[in-house]
Parts: structure tokens; sequence; C-alpha cells
């Protein structure tokens, strides 16, 4: 007897924020959902699912940091991730002293002491 193959499975696709943002405009432009969705290569209801949030994919993708991004997750502790972003931005740049992960390990232990940040995990991912 030969041995069963596995359903086809469609691979899930991650879509940056400049191709949501290119589908929206498509349909915006009187595009048919449809027609717009099978040149994308997504379900319908994924294409629904962008119409319906396209107030916050337009002012992400906006932003010149998420060009290449899928999604955009909030920090953990977002004021220890601005003073250290702040800080790296200062040290780098006027000081232009080299920083490494210790350096940035340290540095975000402090603030979180600082700003009493309460179950702070200072891990490298």
């Amino acid at each position: 007897m030969a041995a069963a193959t596995p359903a086809s499975v469609k691979k899930r696709k991650n879509l940056g924020f400049a191709t949501k943002l290119k589908a929206i405009q498509r349909v915006e432009a009187g595009g048919k959902k449809s027609t717009v969705a099978d040149d994308f290569g997504i379900p319908r209801s994924t294409l629904s699912t962008l119409l319906k949030n396209k107030a916050s994919i337009k002012a992400k993708a906006a932003e010149q940091r998420t060009s290449g991004v899928c999604r955009v997750r909030a920090p953990a502790h977002e004021k220890v991730e601005k003073a250290l972003y702040v800080w790296f931005l200062e040290i780098r740049g006027s000081r232009n002293i080299p920083v490494d992960g210790s350096m940035l390990m340290a540095k975000a232990r402090w603030f979180a002491a600082e700003l009493g940040e309460e179950n702070f995990d200072d891990n490298t991912g």
C-alpha cells in the first residue's frame, strides 16, 4: 500500500507595510477586492482585515523605520526602551564610543531601576 501524502497546507505570508499599503490603495482606487486579493496572493478575508485597520497601517507605513518590517510590536518596558535609545544615540553620535551588548544590558538594568520598572528581564531577545 502506498504511503499517504500530507494535505497541502498554505504557507503563511507576512506582508510588509509597503505591500499592505499598496493593496489598500488599489482597493481605494476602485479595484475589486477579489482581484486585488488574488494579485497579492492573500485571502479576501485578510484584505478585509487590512481595510478595517487601514488607518493604523497608513500611519505605521509613513514612518521611515518600518520599511521592511511586517509587524510592529510595542516594547514591554517602553520607558526603559526610550531612555536607552536616547542614551545610545548620545553615546554613538556625539562621543562616538563603541557600544556592545553587555553595555546596553547594563544600562538597561540601570534605567529600569531608576524608572522603577518592575519585572524587568534584561535578556538578549
